[in-house]
């Protein structure tokens, strides 16, 4: 029993882990076959060769309508049970996809979906939810063309009929040389479908294409079972997202006569789902225990199996569970038995299934076993990163994707050796590192305490259009100190050398020079980026040639704490900034101090220095802001506060000459804002103290405006709720 056991084949029917009773989709088992297609030349008609975007929801209009209309579908000409509901309508849309209604219903059918092209992983509001039933055939943005047509009939005699939905010689849209034919086929006497494809021609292109089920719920695309290849139509897998897609193009394709099945549960299924625990961060020589995960993913209820695990290099564990789970149900079964860990390095647990109600093998073998690898948790303690035969790791990559397979069991200090580093596809990612935040943290820092020997370049290999990060944060307590970080060729998104996601709270910066050398002013050259991230601290660093310098757009909740909290911006240089010196919105309590903006870049025509929006209690003192002075030096809108919670603009300087022969500038200034029904954020009074400033002007614009503190009210209602406090300034 145990050697056949052990020698289930290990691959493993991906699912969710937990499933509403009407989601059964991730149960249906999926296959492929071979054999002849073989078209269809009756039915309904549907379409023309010039069709884009249409949807076909009632059979009296051929031509089809918008996309996202309802109505009264067209007949399946039999009940057809999908996801556990009964359909006898369906409606088609032109992208390649059906979806399946009942004449129960008022409408019967809708196509409502958040994108046509991408149906399997809509998030759109359909009432009532069994509506968004849909099966996706090659589902992308398609064209009709010469000799295209999209047709439905309905062939056999009950109880064996198949309705079959099928597009012949479709395209892409605006695409040459193009020849798509495929038929969606829905199966009376199985409630199965079936994708069949003829001649798939992508031409000299490649394209993408969604295959695959899904059903409610609507809102969210948890319900859905879709394939997904880049480079084989042969053994494609069941995609991890309901975004999956299958590629299409001169050397991917599928072959004439594929058929690609999807089959409801059916008879005694068990399935090896997952394992629950050991959990990480684990340790050497840790004893742990094993819990399995099993669920039914048969029609029959099950009520014992025999169940064991085995660890890589260990003994056999077998041990008998008894309960009853039904179709979708799960259980766990921790094991009396438990590992223990190897000393160092990795290991791996296989978990597995048998002699399901006592009857010996079930309905499909490859889902009895189920496979994790382990690799120990780092130690705290401080590690060396670089090429010297003392380092612990030869680059930054390795010792992050150390933290990111094991996780840490305490806080962990890097020091980098001299040297230039590029970061990977993406970033160093340090979006989620088991046992990282409360009081454990995680550091970076140059061996020898100076930034100049340790140059860090953004991701430089991901696509134009994704983001170019250097280092993508999301656990809280990292910091970083004395390191360059260089950025260029970072393309067309938004990118940051240090971007702190939303939780990457208590992060710290110091001492570090960030050197944009793109060249150009681009909105997606960022320094340091921050989402909803409270308590950050950037001190005593050197910002050269950046767009975006230091910027935060924080929580954009109810004023006050709701705000993200405690940030300061300290001692900072920034040079020749290109737009932003310093940009936050929705902050609160937070402190710019004692910072030097030194000249515009000269290629600039417009900027701002330091930058408030929404914010509550905030402090600018002491900074100095001199040489070719941006257009708002210092600017503040929808300044919350009160008298014991006022924003403080104290006791900086603002000195130089105008950007542009014709710039208006104005040093200080201050736009209040007010509405009586806002309630994110609560628009409350704007209280501001401005006072021992210091602005000096060599103005040579030709503009008749320049100011030295400016309030804007922007409306009698706005002025009447802001309160400013001027006094002891130099203008």
């Amino acid at each position: 029993m145990v050697m056949s056991l052990l020698m289930f084949a290990l691959a493993l029917l991906w699912q969710t882990s937990v499933f509403a009773q009407v989601a059964l989709l991730p149960l249906y088992q999926n296959g492929r076959v071979t054999g002849t297609y073989s078209e269809i030349s009756g039915g309904v008609l549907l379409g023309t060769t010039t069709s884009d975007d249409e949807v076909f929801v009632d059979p009296t209009v051929p031509a089809g309508t918008g996309s996202g209309a309802t109505g009264v579908g067209i007949p399946i000409g039999f009940d057809f049970t999908f996801n556990g509901v009964v359909y006898d309508r369906l409606a088609v849309n032109n992208n390649g996809w059906i979806c399946l209604g009942s004449s129960t219903l008022t409408p019967a059918v809708s196509t409502v979906t958040t994108s046509s092209y991408t149906p399997l992983s809509t998030t759109s509001a359909i009432t009532p939810a069994s509506l968004v039933a849909r099966i996706a055939g090659f589902a992308r943005d398609l064209q009709g063309q010469t000799n295209s047509s999209i047709r439905v009939e309905t062939i056999g005699t009950a109880p064996n009929r198949v309705c079959v939905v099928q597009w012949k010689e479709y395209r892409a849209y605006n695409a040459t040389g193009n020849n798509y034919n495929f038929q969606i086929r829905l199966v009376e006497t199985t409630n199965g479908v079936e994708v069949a494809f003829g001649t798939m021609s992508a031409g000299t292109g490649s394209y993408t294409g969604m295959l695959g089920l899904r059903a409610e719920p609507a809102a969210t695309a948890t319900n859905y079972l879709s394939l997904s290849s880049s480079t084989s139509w042969t053994s494609p897998t069941v995609s991890t997202s309901a975004a999956g897609t299958m590629t299409l193009s001169g050397t991917v394709f599928p072959a004439s006569g594929s058929v690609y099945t999807f089959s409801t549960p059916s008879g005694t299924d068990l399935q090896a789902m997952s394992l629950e625990s050991p959990v990480p961060p684990l340790t050497g020589s840790m004893v742990a225990p094993v819990t399995l995960r099993i669920r039914n993913t048969g029609l029959n209820p099950i009520t014992s199996a025999i169940v064991g695990y085995q660890m890589t290099g260990g003994s056999t564990v077998l041990e008998a569970w008894s309960g009853n789970i039904t179709t979708g149900q799960t259980a766990d079964h921790t094991f009396a038995t438990s590992l223990t860990t190897p000393a160092a390095g990795s290991f791996g647990v296989t978990g597995y299934v048998g002699n399901i109600n006592g009857l010996g093998a079930d309905a499909n073998q490859l889902n009895d076993t189920v496979s994790r690898n382990y690799i120990l948790a780092m130690s705290g303690g401080t590690y060396v990163i670089g090429s010297s035969a003392t380092a612990n790791f030869p680059t930054v990559t390795a010792a992050v994707d150390a933290m990111r397979q094991g996780g840490i069991t305490g806080s962990m200090n890097f020091l980098i050796e001299p040297g230039t580093y590029f970061s990977p596809t993406g970033g160093y990612d340090l979006s989620s590192i088991i046992g990282a935040g409360g009081s454990t943290t995680i550091g970076f820092s140059s061996l020898t305490g100076s930034a100049a020997d340790v140059i860090l370049y953004n991701d430089t290999t991901g696509t134009p259009s994704s983001a170019r990060h250097t280092f993508n944060v999301s656990v809280p307590g990292v910091s970083f100190s004395s390191l360059t970080f260089a950025r260029f060729n970072i393309g067309s998104s938004t990118s940051a050398a240090l971007n702190f996601n939303t939780g990457a709270h208590n992060a710290s910066v110091t001492g570090c020079v960030f050197n944009d050398m793109l060249g150009t002013a681009s909105f997606s050259s960022n320094a340091i980026r921050m989402g909803d991230c409270n308590g950050v601290s950037i001190i005593g660093n050197q910002f050269n040639d950046f767009y975006y310098n230091i910027y935060q757009s924080g929580n954009s909740g109810a004023v006050g704490s709701a705000y993200s909290s405690g940030l300061q911006v300290i001692s900072n240089t920034i040079n020749r900034c290109r737009y932003y010196g310093i940009y936050l919105i929705s902050v609160s309590n937070c402190l710019v101090q004692n910072n030097m903006l030194d000249q515009m870049h000269p290629t600039a025509t417009f900027g701002y220095g330091i930058y408030f929006s929404r914010c509550y209690k905030a402090t600018v003192s002491e900074n100095t802001i001199q040489g070719l002075l941006p257009n708002y030096p210092i600017y503040f809108f929808n300044f919350n506060g009160d008298p014991s919670n006022t924003n403080r603009v104290v006791n900086n300087v603002i000195s130089g000459t105008n950007l542009t022969a014709s710039a208006t500038h104005y040093p200080i200034y201050l736009g209040a804002s007010f509405s009586a029904t806002a309630t994110a954020p609560a628009n409350s009074r704007d209280y501001a103290d401005v006072a021992h400033n210091s602005v000096n002007y060599l103005v040579s614009s030709t503009s008749t405006t320049a100011y030295g503190l400016l309030h804007v009210a922007g409306s009698t209602t706005a002025a009447n709720n802001a309160i400013i406090n001027v006094f002891n300034n130099i203008f």
